[in-house]
C-alpha cells in the first residue's frame, strides 16, 4: 500500500467511528423521552465504551462527556436513569463511586425517576453483580443506594 493511501485509510476508519456515534449537546440527551441533562456535560452514544457508561472530564480538546454504550438501551428504563445519574455525579462530585451511587439515588428520587417499585429494577440489575476494581459488589452497592434513596 502506498504512503498516500495510509492516511486516507486511517481517515476513513476514524470517520466510520464518528459516524456511528450520536452526540448530544448539554441538555439535549433523553432517557425514555424525558430530558436527562447534566449541566454543561455532553453525552455521546457509541459502541465499545468499555462499560455501559463512563464519564470523562474536560480536557484541552474535549468537553466534559458522559459516554453511553449502545447496550445502555437494552436495560430497564429505571436502570438507564440510575446509570446516567451515576455518571453525571462523577462530573459533580468526582471519582467516588459510593458518592456517585448515592447522588444518583437522591436526584432520581427528587426528580421522580425512582419510586419504590422502580427501585426493584435496580435490585434485579445489581444484586449479583460481582463488582470490579472501582465498583463494590452489587449487594454492597444496593445497600448504599437504598440507604441514600430512603434518607432525607
Amino acid at each position: 500500500m502506498g504512503r498516500k493511501k495510509i492516511p486516507l485509510l486511517i481517515g476513513l476508519m476514524l470517520f466510520q467511528n464518528v459516524a456511528a456515534a450520536q452526540t448530544f449537546p448539554p441538555g439535549s440527551f433523553r432517557v425514555a423521552g424525558t430530558p436527562a441533562g447534566c449541566g454543561a456535560v455532553w453525552t455521546v452514544v457509541t459502541a465499545n465504551v468499555g462499560d455501559v457508561a463512563r464519564a470523562t472530564p474536560a480536557s484541552y480538546n474535549q468537553p466534559a462527556t458522559i459516554w453511553i454504550d449502545h447496550s445502555f438501551y437494552q436495560l430497564p428504563v429505571p436502570v438507564q436513569y440510575f446509570i446516567y445519574g451515576h455518571e453525571c455525579a462523577h462530573h459533580v462530585l468526582g471519582s467516588d463511586e459510593n458518592a456517585a451511587d448515592c447522588w444518583s439515588a437522591k436526584v432520581g428520587r427528587s426528580q421522580g425517576w425512582f419510586t419504590d417499585v422502580s427501585m426493584q429494577f435496580l435490585t434485579h440489575s445489581f444484586a449479583w453483580n460481582p463488582g470490579d476494581w472501582t465498583h463494590a459488589p452489587g449487594w454492597v452497592r444496593l445497600q448504599n443506594i437504598y440507604n441514600c434513596y430512603t434518607s432525607p
